[in-house]
């Protein structure tokens, strides 16, 4: 604002990120105030919206402040005038979340000054994974994808480099748990996880003498690390789950491509790429190279940026009514409140395909020693092409024994819907809810304040970890039912 106050010269367009939401309060003053900018039409460009990858790292997006910076981020791309994408698989994610803008979205690859091509021989059964250890990236399944090869006898090297991030449902670090569980492969020699980032020049080095480049993806916008593996004629090995498919485009041309919805798919795509000789996997990288060129670099991307900028700057008008988002809930609440039972404790469940641990979470419900109880697991009706594990009545009623736990499945396809949900479904007084109980928590029993009032319910890391108290204001309705709002939370002494 100050240059343009100094200058007197307008932008003819403003270029913002969604990411948390940056543009947000510029958009609400430029409606709702007599702005600088009120005329400047505002292009967003779409990288990696949190609530996409809220889900995508198996955390709750109704936990605060997550929800409301997802909904911050949806407001942005409904009151933008024009919306960017790098990949078409992030375009046709943001558009099942954001219906109402599906035409509006262009897919326009990012920008990139191709590195020189690497002269170094690659090193046959070098493997690396490079970016931030966290469950959207893979990394989870690629290492034990990994694990199962080498059982059979497979012999390759992996490694992870990366910076940590959290592993929600075990509360403590991806990093940890890969190094808890695959200890044995680290001290072999067969798994080397660095724990940090590298400095460009020193990860483009390490890149260089690999044989191949993994990019195990189940949520992925365009990622950097394959444009610059591509870029130096490297052969990568890359999920269909996100932008990276479309850098590669045909499998086995430019790349190799596996589908995580296909059971083996991963562990036969690095069986192939073993199974290469080094002309081979330089042919491949060759192609790579000239692919990712011809579609990142500055001379392909500037005239499309340049005619998307105009056709917005065109299309610009004034805006008559504020933009309102869509409520999330696709399936109405009883119309009428459960009979609230006088001293029953309802511990609900909110399950949001993390059917792994369910059956753990139940048991340790049902091992506290407050009663009377009961359970509520709420399945958010995700399709079964995205799950990655299963939930049934059967587990259900199995881990809960002689309590019957209710299972009730409502396709509401957001976590706040599942929780509001849960609230007009339970009986009792006193309610646990899924903001600070989830499927991928335990409940500390063998506390009769704690069991009561849901004030130990703790994530399970398999250590014994120091207890956090993260008290946050819940932002439900009620019904006249008392609502615990402390939550707790294990995290990891290192």
């Amino acid at each position: 604002m100050a240059y343009v106050r100094r200058d007197g010269v307008l932008p003819d367009v403003i270029e913002c990120q969604e990411y948390a939401a940056l543009p947000y309060y510029l958009i609400q003053r430029r409606l709702v105030e007599r702005h600088l900018l009120s005329d400047v039409p505002l292009v967003l460009h779409l990288h990696s919206p949190d609530f996409c990858i809220t889900r995508a790292n198996r955390r709750p997006r109704h936990r605060l402040p997550g929800y409301w910076v997802g909904r911050m981020e949806r407001f942005c791309m409904l009151a933008a005038e024009g919306i960017l994408s790098p990949s078409a698989f992030l375009a046709r994610q943001v558009a099942g979340e954001m219906p109402q803008r599906a035409n509006a979205i262009e897919v326009i690859p990012y920008p990139y000054v191709s590195l020189p091509a690497s002269a170094t021989m690659p090193q046959h059964g070098d493997l690396v994974f490079a970016g931030r250890l966290e469950p959207r990236k893979g990394v989870l399944e690629l290492v034990e994808v990994c694990d199962h090869l080498w059982s059979r006898g497979r012999e390759f090297r992996l490694t992870l480099v990366g910076g940590d991030t959290p592993f929600g449902p075990r509360g403590v670090s991806v990093g940890a748990w890969l190094r808890w569980r695959y200890r044995r492969r680290i001290e072999s020699g067969l798994l080397t996880i660095y724990g940090a980032a590298l400095a460009p020049e020193a990860l483009w080095q390490r890149l260089e003498r690999a044989w191949a480049v993994i990019v195990p993806s189940v949520w992925e916008n365009y990622p950097n690390v394959c444009i610059e593996a591509m870029s130096l004629g490297k052969l990568v090995i890359a999920s269909t789950s996100g932008g990276q498919a479309e850098m590669i485009g045909t499998d086995g041309d430019s790349g190799i491509l596996f589908s995580w919805e296909k059971p083996g798919d991963c562990a036969s795509a690095i069986e192939q790429a073993l199974s290469l000789s080094v002309e081979q996997v330089q042919t491949i990288g060759a192609r790579a190279r000239e692919r990712i060129t011809a579609l990142t670099s500055f001379e392909a991307v500037l005239p499309q940026r340049l005619a998307h900028f105009e056709r917005v700057i065109a299309d610009r008008h004034p805006r008559r009514t504020f933009p309102s988002l869509m409520p999330e809930m696709r399936t109405s609440p009883p119309s009428v409140v459960a009979d609230i039972v006088p001293g029953l404790l309802s511990v609900v469940v909110p399950y949001y395909n993390l059917g792994a641990y369910l059956a753990e979470t139940i048991a340790s419900i049902v091992a506290a020693s407050y009663r009377p109880l009961e359970i509520v697991v709420i399945d958010d009706g995700m399709p079964a092409t995205r799950r990655r594990h299963s939930v049934s009545p059967r587990t259900v009623s199995r881990t809960g024994r002689r309590l019957f736990p209710r299972l009730i499945v409502e396709r509401l396809m957001a976590e706040v819907g599942v929780v509001q949900f849960g609230i007009v479904s339970a009986s009792g007084q006193q309610l646990v809810m899924g903001s600070f109980l989830d499927n991928a928590s335990l409940f500390q029993h063998n506390d009769p304040v704690g069991s009561a009032h849901g004030r130990k319910a703790v994530r399970n890391d398999d250590t014994r970890s120091p207890l956090h108290h993260d008290v946050q204001p819940f932002l439900h309705l009620g019904f006249g039912k008392w609502i615990d709002t402390c939550r707790c939370f294990i995290e990891n002494e290192d």
